[in-house]
């Protein structure tokens, strides 16, 4: 909810995502207003020795930011 709240792409959406809501009728002025990344940890492998999560989060990591 705050990624959509915060996020700039999303901004021009905020009455069809928030209205009827208490935040809606009680914006802040900070609303729509940031570059917002997202990221999924889900994908993680923690198999492995510490060497191989390290390459797993970095390769989720950089594939969150490529696709975003």
């Amino acid at each position: 909810m705050l990624e959509h709240y915060y996020d700039q792409s999303r901004a021009g959406q905020f009455d069809a995502l928030f209205g009827g809501l208490w935040v809606h009728e009680h914006p802040t002025p900070e609303r729509g207003h940031y570059l917002v990344l997202s990221l999924d940890f889900s994908p993680v492998n923690t198999d492995g020795d510490a060497a191989e999560i390290r390459r797993s989060f970095a390769t989720t990591v950089k594939g969150g930011v490529r696709t975003s």
